[in-house]
């Protein structure tokens, strides 16, 4: 747990063991990340940089011989804080002077800021010999981000960008590798 200024309050937990001994193993974490904003928008009257974030992560290990070793993992964060960072003004903007103060802005435009990201993959290792080992590893992984950006950091209308992105992917990938006393390959796909 860490508690700071700004009502900081972190908090992490995790956990790993044997699931059956010498054959599944598991280990799973959880955060929670928040903390108000430290910087003052005097174009709102609220703060600005606040932390809203939870994240979370678990695999499971099976060996089912001396030979083959099979992982699955899982991941994701979830990011919703009240406002999507807007820097200080450090230069004039439509005749609006910069801001001496670098813990205060002036955005009209920086209401929404959502990030959530997910995860899974999976490795399968197996030793054909004691020098010649085939690898697979296979994932999946989603983002979708929204967010209100206040590019030119004014109270005014102006350069307010919407944002929008979603992301899929997804990849393979096989590694065949040899190892011996005086050679080691690998190639792969």
């Amino acid at each position: 747990l860490t508690l700071g200024s700004y009502d900081q309050f972190d908090a992490q937990l995790m956990a790993s063991g044997p699931l059956v001994p010498g054959k599944l193993h598991a280990k799973a974490g959880i955060a929670w990340l928040s903390r108000d904003g430290y910087a003052d928008n005097s174009a709102t009257g609220k703060d600005d940089g606040d932390k809203e974030t939870l994240a979370w992560r678990t695999s499971l290990v099976f060996t089912p011989s001396d030979s083959l070793r099979l992982e699955l993992s899982g991941d994701g964060s979830r990011d919703h804080p009240d406002t999507s960072r807007t820097p200080a003004r450090m230069t004039s903007v439509f005749g609006v002077p910069a801001s001496t103060d670098p813990f205060e802005i002036d955005a009209n435009f920086n209401d929404l800021n959502k990030l959530a990201v997910k995860g899974i993959s999976g490795k399968a290792v197996w030793s054909a010999t004691d020098a010649l080992t085939l690898t697979s590893i296979t994932a999946y992984r989603t983002m979708d981000y929204d967010a209100h950006l206040d590019l030119d950091a004014t109270a005014a209308d102006f350069f307010g960008v919407f944002v929008f992105e979603d992301q899929k992917q997804f990849s393979q990938e096989f590694q065949l590798s040899y190892e011996s006393d005086r050679l080691n390959v690998v190639t792969g796909l």
